[in-house]
């Protein structure tokens, strides 16, 4: 069941994981405590998320900074700095 894939899941990242954390991870999938697992999952990939950016794409990642809260604004100011990137990208 989806117990099984979950646990066959966990021990492909054992190693990368650590001990303590594949333990509680297997413990809560065992205790059917899905909230705990998922916590302590995605702890680890967030972990090796944010790690995998700040190698790889360093170059590609923008920060904007937002001080309200209008969704419209967001989303324009967002496809102005794309068209903008594009532009330096594209050499236009």
């Amino acid at each position: 069941g989806n117990e099984s894939l979950v646990l066959e899941a966990i021990d492909k990242i054992a190693k990368r994981m650590g001990g303590p954390v594949v333990r509680e991870a297997i413990e809560a999938v065992k205790a059917k405590d899905a909230e705990k697992a998922a916590d302590l999952l995605l702890g680890y990939y967030d972990k090796y998320y944010i790690r995998s950016l700040t190698k790889k794409k360093q170059d590609r990642l923008f920060d904007m900074k937002v001080d309200h809260g209008d969704a419209d604004e967001i989303a324009r100011q967002v496809l102005t700095m794309r068209a903008d990137l594009l532009r330096v990208y594209d050499g236009n």
